[in-house]
């Protein structure tokens, strides 16, 4: 994958958990995001991408009470002006 095809990616994944702010999205949408924006994304690679928008602050996990292993994301503050100043929102 290029830098411009990983930044058009991360863009697509950050702008989803924008449209959902405040609520959280699972794994599978954000896939689902992913295959819009015409990237198909194995478990591993969505796991690695949405790691790093977490690290950069543009995200953080949200854990859910009655099961431990689904993995929810919800977008920063950080998250909402990066879309703006991008003219993603």
């Amino acid at each position: 994958m290029t830098p411009e095809q990983r930044k058009i990616l991360r863009d697509a994944l950050v702008k989803a958990l924008v449209a959902l702010a405040p609520l959280s999205i699972s794994a599978d949408t954000l896939k689902g995001t992913a295959k819009a924006a015409g990237f198909l994304l194995d478990d591993a690679a969505l796991d690695r991408e949405i790691d790093y928008i977490c690290q950069r602050g543009l995200a953080t996990e949200k854990s859910v009470k009655l099961s431990a292993g689904v993995r929810r994301w919800k977008a920063t503050a950080d998250a909402i002006e990066y879309c703006e100043a991008e003219g993603l929102v």
